[in-house]
């Protein structure tokens, strides 16, 4: 059925498409099931704004897990237009996935969003929703379960745009139940960064796996036997992802192999199950903010990570804690745009002035009017705390939540995203971006005139050289714990921190 609507002297009128969809990004092993089929569905729009010469705006693009959008095409801006998703036998529907305005995130603001929809089910029941002004995917939730062969979004409210009066949606996937948060997350944003087969958190898994002690990939070994052998009441590990890598090649040479038949005894992620039931394996990776959790509440003796934020020394402090910072190599902290962004380098000024939000907007570092998108980690990384001393007493602006990255490879790969490569910037360590997580759609920036490299970190000519640490706390310290770090300031130790492919101390 296609006609054209006499209201509408811009839109190509209302035109249904039987989809066959297949989800390009489907994760199947996570299990999705409460996304309510898309087989055989029809989806029809009261109008769609007439394509430009490098996108089009069809009422399809809604369901085809792109960030390509459908914008209505009637005038004004966009109240009282609607899109409609229909199937031949009834489905029940309990609620929805948004990912409101247009896809590319350049261009969000510039055009209208939903701000709520009236819904209809076959026509009837009409809902009022009210949507978020959020360009990441978001659940919502209808108040009662329906069985309907045809739902109806109807525009009742917009955010307007900066530029455009048009209103645009991204995506849209129907559901029969709720998902939780991290399927919301993988399903519908990591997705859309979907590279090498996997996702990116489940890469950074993987990758921390690769290096676990006497398994089948360690970046650092000894030619010898070391001049250290525990075996018995070996000192509890945890620390940081980035610093993993160095911590395990430690491990594999002074603790004994594992336990025969105790495959947990060294997995960085068999943690404890429980509240008060010790971990599995007594070398863990919990992440930053983990190991110091664990370290306080006394669970391991060592964390190795970079320096602890103003809030993880006020933890310790509360319980009558220190930490006792003991440097045992060097890194470099370092910020990173898309490879196609033309900025060529800041200033430590430029980029304090960003992180506090005092620059916005790129022109008066590149000369392009594009936006900056600063991307931060979660209050506890280890990146999040450095970036604290970085800015001194200057405070970080609070950021949007979808511009906050829990982890290091997702934070990478967002900004190597196409749609990012005039905007965004986000930081992370040396070693991490070059060793652990690869990607060749970033490149990092010099600061001050200086790049971050192996040598201006020894030389410590490069202005964001850190030290990582191993971390205890002041008078818990065991025997075999005190010799243990001794044993890393020493010849051997230090060879590994090389070889590993840090800076010795």
């Amino acid at each position: 059925m296609d006609y054209i609507n006499d209201r509408h002297t811009r839109g190509i009128g209302m035109k249904k498409f039987a989809l066959l969809l297949v989800s390009l990004l489907c994760l199947p092993a996570l299990g999705f099931s409460q996304e309510v089929s898309s087989r055989g569905m029809m989806i029809s729009a009261s109008s769609e704004l007439a394509p430009g010469s490098r996108a089009s705006y069809e009422a399809k693009h809604l369901v085809d897990k792109t960030d390509r959008s459908w914008a209505e095409g009637a005038l004004g801006n966009g109240v009282g237009e609607y899109f409609e998703l229909e199937w031949k036998s009834p489905v029940t529907i309990a609620g929805f996935v948004l990912r409101n305005g247009y896809g590319n995130l350049d261009y969000y603001a510039q055009n209208n969003r939903v701000k709520s929809f009236q819904v209809f089910f076959d026509g009837r029941d009409p809902e009022t929703i009210a949507v978020k002004d959020s360009w990441d995917a978001e659940q919502y939730l209808f108040s009662k379960t329906s069985t309907c062969t045809k739902v109806r979004f109807v525009i009742q409210d917009v955010y307007p745009g900066s530029q455009y009066n048009d209103t645009c949606i991204a995506e849209v996937a129907l559901l029969s139940g709720v998902l939780s948060d991290e399927e919301v997350k993988y399903r519908f944003v990591i997705g859309y960064t979907y590279s090498f087969g996997q996702p990116a958190r489940m890469r950074e898994i993987l990758n921390v796996n690769d290096y676990r002690p006497f398994g089948s990939y360690v970046t650092a070994e000894l030619q010898g036997t070391a001049s250290l052998k525990l075996t018995a009441n070996l000192p509890r590990i945890d620390g940081a992802t980035a610093l993993y890598p160095v911590y395990a090649a430690f491990v594999q040479a002074v603790y004994p192999r594992r336990p025969l038949g105790n495959d947990s005894f060294y997995n960085p992620h068999a943690f404890a199950y429980r509240a008060g039931v010790p971990a599995a394996s007594i070398v863990l990776c919990s992440r930053t903010a983990g190991a110091y959790e664990n370290l306080i509440a006394g669970n391991t003796d060592i964390i190795f990570c970079y320096v602890p934020s103003r809030a993880e020394i006020a933890q310790a402090a509360e319980k009558g804690l220190r930490f006792k910072l003991t440097p045992i190599g060097r890194d470099a902290f370092v910020f990173f745009v898309n490879r196609n962004n033309p900025v060529t380098g800041l200033t430590l000024r430029q980029v304090r002035d960003i992180y506090s939000g005092k620059t916005r907007n790129w022109k008066s570092i590149t000369g392009k009017d594009e936006p900056v998108i600063a991307y931060q980690r979660p209050e506890g990384s280890g990146s999040q705390s450095v970036l604290q001393s970085v800015m001194g007493s200057e405070p970080i602006i609070d950021p949007m939540r979808e511009f906050v990255v829990e982890e290091m490879g997702p934070a990478v790969d967002q900004v190597a995203e196409y749609y990012n490569y005039q905007s965004a910037i986000g930081y992370t360590f040396l070693y991490y971006v070059t060793r652990m997580h690869n990607n060749p759609d970033i490149k990092l920036l010099p600061i001050n005139g200086i790049a971050p490299s192996k040598e201006t970190i020894q030389s410590r000519s490069y202005p964001l050289v850190k030290d990582i640490y191993a971390i205890t706390i002041e008078g818990r310290e065991t025997e075999n714990t005190r010799q243990f770090i001794q044993w890393m300031l020493g010849e051997q130790g230090q060879y590994l921190v090389e070889k590993t492919g840090y800076v010795r101390n």
